[in-house]
């Protein structure tokens, strides 16, 4: 798992520096906005990678999902089933 983790962060590092020599090598005189971007793209591209690699596996999910929903019927705590908490359904 170490080596594994090492080895995503050394592909993002290379990926950093394939990208700067990419920019670095656009000419001032014929600079184009797709010129940027496409030395944007090694980073890009190392970056999903590692975000694919690194994410949890769709059978683990998070407590908050294992929770039962709350039943539709059920009145709010300290009032009535309309919401309001300075009324009772007695009518005190």
């Amino acid at each position: 798992m170490v080596l594994k983790s090492l080895l995503l962060r050394l592909m993002l590092v290379v990926a950093a520096l394939v990208s700067c020599g990419a920019f670095a090598s656009i000419t001032t005189e014929g600079w184009h906005p797709l010129a940027t971007l496409a030395s944007l793209l090694p980073l890009q591209l190392a970056a999903l990678f590692w975000a694919l690699c690194v994410a949890p596996k769709a059978a683990v999910r998070p407590p908050a999902a294992l929770m039962p929903p709350a039943s539709a019927g059920s009145a709010p705590a300290g009032g009535s089933a309309a919401g309001w908490p300075h009324q009772s359904p007695g009518g005190v």
